[in-house]
């Protein structure tokens, strides 16, 4: 066998291989998924800076952003399974998400609206003894000469 022929029968070896194996390269080159959605009050207002964290249920692995000043957020490649988002913002209740699974290549949308934070407020009062006894009326202070000529006198 010449050289030339080797040459030939491993090029076409080669291009048999790459055309068999296509689907399956083709299969593996989209499995990043993506996590999206958006982050609202009660009214419809958007919620910028709402911290969102991806919880994957199945290996416990945990992705933080932070929303964008349009309420939005995105964690994209990510692996597929089974997720759970929380969301926690300034003055506003935490949201959750109910475990949702993500399959290869999917992007999976969830809004959240969320509610104010109950605000709780508490006012503590203590007594103090008072400075001056009520008991007794009769109750008289003398004050020696020398004390009274200390006073300040403006006049």
């Amino acid at each position: 066998m010449t050289l030339g022929k080797i040459a030939r029968i491993t090029l076409v070896c080669f291009v048999m291989l790459t055309r068999a194996n296509t689907p399956w390269l083709q299969a593996q080159s989209g499995t990043s998924s993506a996590l999206t959605g958006n982050v609202t009050d009660k009214r419809g207002a958007v919620i910028p800076n709402a911290q969102i964290k991806a919880i994957e249920l199945n290996n416990g692995a945990v992705r933080a952003v932070q929303s964008n000043p349009d309420g939005r957020f995105l964690f994209s490649q990510v692996n597929p399974g089974t997720y759970r988002i929380e969301v926690h913002a300034g003055g506003f209740g935490p949201g959750q998400s109910q475990p949702m699974n993500v399959s290869v290549g999917q992007t999976v949308t969830v809004n959240f609206t969320l509610s104010p934070a109950a605000t709780t407020q508490s006012v503590e009062v203590t007594a103090q003894s008072a400075l001056m006894s009520l008991e007794n009326p009769n109750t008289s202070t003398t004050l020696e000469a020398k004390t009274i000529e200390s006073l300040p006198n403006p006049g």
